[in-house]
C-alpha cells in the first residue's frame, strides 16, 4: 500500500470504508464496486475500499474480473485493516462513509483531517450526514428521488472532494476540525468537566 499511495499527490486518495454487518448490504456493495472502477477508470484516480466483514462468498457478489481490474490503480481490503495507519497518510483526501451516528470511522478521519464524503443508506444515518453536511465537515453523496444512491453521483462526489478546486473549501473544514477531534487534552477537559456536573447535580439533591 505504502509504494501506490506515496505516488500519489497530497489529499487525493480517497478511502470507502464499508462495514457489511449493517442491512445495507446488498444494496451498497454493488453501488461501490462499480463506483470503484467508474473512480478509477474516468478520472483516473486511486480508491482504497474496505470492504469489513465481506463474508466466505465475497468473490461471487463482487463482479467478474474486478479485483484484477482495478489492481493498478486501487486497494481493495477485504477484511480487517490498519485504518488509523491508511489515515495518517499525507495522500488520503477524503472518507466515503454511509454516516452512522456510531461510526468510528467518523471520528477517526476527521481526528486525521480529512473531508467525509457522505452516503447514508439506511434510517439514522441520513439525519447524522445533515448534520455533518451543514456543519460543513463533509459532501453528501446526491440521492434519486427514492432515496437511492447513483453510482455515478457517488463518483462525482469523491471526485469532487478529493481532487476538485470547487471542494478544497472542504479540506480547510476537516483540518479545522483536527485540532478539536485529535486534542487529548480537550476531550479529558470536557470528561471531568461533565462528572463533576453530574456529581454536584447528585449533592444537590441529598
Amino acid at each position: 500500500m505504502g509504494r501506490l499511495v506515496s505516488c500519489r499527490q497530497p489529499s487525493g486518495v480517497g478511502v470507502c470504508s464499508i462495514d457489511y454487518e449493517s442491512n445495507s448490504f446488498d444494496v451498497s456493495l454493488p453501488l461501490t464496486t462499480h463506483t470503484n472502477e467508474t473512480h478509477f477508470f474516468s478520472f483516473n484516480q486511486t480508491l482504497i475500499w474496505i470492504l469489513r466483514n465481506p463474508g466466505p462468498d465475497i468473490s461471487e457478489l463482487l463482479p467478474a474480473g474486478f479485483l484484477d481490474r482495478t489492481s493498478d490503480r486501487g486497494i481493495e481490503c477485504l477484511g480487517w485493516a490498519r485504518q488509523p495507519e491508511i489515515l495518517a497518510h499525507p495522500a488520503i483526501g477524503g472518507c466515503l462513509l454511509h454516516s452512522g451516528r456510531g461510526s468510528i470511522s467518523i471520528i477517526e478521519s476527521l481526528s486525521y483531517g480529512h473531508p467525509q464524503i457522505l452516503m447514508p443508506m439506511v434510517a439514522g444515518q441520513g439525519p447524522n450526514a445533515k448534520l455533518l453536511f451543514e456543519k460543513g465537515n463533509g459532501f453528501q453523496v446526491q440521492s434519486n428521488e427514492d432515496g437511492a444512491h447513483n453510482q455515478d453521483s457517488i463518483a462525482m462526489s469523491l471526485r469532487f472532494v478529493t481532487a476538485d478546486q470547487e471542494g478544497q473549501h472542504l479540506q480547510f473544514q476537516a483540518a479545522e476540525m483536527q485540532t478539536i477531534f485529535a486534542n487529548q487534552d480537550l476531550h479529558d477537559n470536557y470528561t471531568e468537566e461533565f462528572v463533576e456536573f453530574i456529581f454536584n447535580q447528585k449533592i444537590g439533591e441529598i
